[in-house]
């Protein structure tokens, strides 16, 4: 009687816990908020079941931010493929990178490949451009590495990183960053571009935040392509517009000039010229005398 007793009592001390830990697991897998504190008692056990309590808390927080994080990407991809404006759409990628991915100064660049150039279309939280578009040397810089490897770079320090060696003038040059995280843009394996964060602080960023800006890219740099494809036909067809009025203006000039040659006072007006002319040349002396 007396070991069914104590078997009992441990049973229930063991079932206890582990009734709890189930509890919180159906609840996470009914997609209801994980209440963390159903579980504290049951963590600050020593034994087995204290340890897998502590595995399982950490697997649906873990769990739970990447659901997040799944779903901001989701929602930035919604988001910005509803725009076809370039800068719009770049000002909403970067907005949007910050909720997720905090940074003191971004800038958002994409390739010339006939300049071999990198242009800097939007920059954030930096020196303003002193240009519409900054434009660097395609293999210069930390981005020269990024572009050429099509792999991103995160660089907890960079007063002691080698890759920043020969950098040009940034506009967040001034900031003093401390920190650096730069992804390319790619649209079927091809780079068309980079975007790069830098912080001020040391270990500002680390591998999880490089893995939500690779992925936010991979969303953002179809639609950034296309609005840039946009807006180079749009250009294009602003020129041929700007051409065509050049051409129907010189047109226009000539149908008026011909129909003041053609007028019957410019007749009579060329006829007198003649007639002035030939009186001045019989009124002029002749070279014998």
């Amino acid at each position: 009687l007396l070991a069914i007793l104590i078997s009992l009592l441990l049973a229930r001390v063991i079932a206890k816990p582990i009734n709890r830990l189930a509890t919180t697991a159906g609840e996470v897998e009914q997609d209801k908020p994980f209440r963390q504190q159903m579980v504290a008692e049951v963590t600050t056990l020593g034994d087995e079941i204290g340890h897998l309590a502590r595995i399982f808390s950490k697997m649906v927080l873990a769990l739970q931010a990447r659901m997040a994080e799944l779903r901001t990407i989701y929602q930035i991809g919604r988001s910005i493929s509803s725009s076809i404006d370039l800068d719009e759409t770049l000002n909403y990628v970067a907005h949007s990178i910050r909720g997720v991915v905090p940074y003191d100064a971004i800038e958002l660049s994409l390739l010339d490949d006939f300049q071999q150039q990198r242009v800097v279309y939007l920059a954030l939280g930096g020196d303003p451009v002193e240009n519409a578009q900054q434009r660097y040397a395609k293999d210069q810089g930390l981005v020269g590495h990024l572009l050429a490897s099509g792999e991103g770079i995160l660089l907890s320090d960079l007063d002691t990183a080698p890759e920043t060696r020969n950098q040009p003038t940034r506009t967040w040059t001034s900031l003093n960053p401390k920190s650096y995280l730069g992804v390319p843009l790619q649209v079927k394996g091809k780079t068309i571009g980079a975007i790069e964060l830098v912080s001020k602080q040391l270990n500002g960023f680390d591998a999880d935040k490089l893995r939500l800006l690779e992925s936010i890219a991979m969303q953002a740099a179809i639609v950034i392509q296309n609005a840039h494809e946009v807006r180079t036909r749009e250009n294009q067809l602003k020129q041929k517009i700007q051409e065509l009025n050049i051409e129907i203006d010189e047109i226009k000039r000539a149908k008026q000039v011909g129909e003041i040659v053609e007028s019957d006072y410019f007749k009579r007006l060329r006829a007198q010229a003649s007639q002035l002319r030939a009186g001045r040349s019989k009124q002029e002396p002749s070279s014998d005398a």
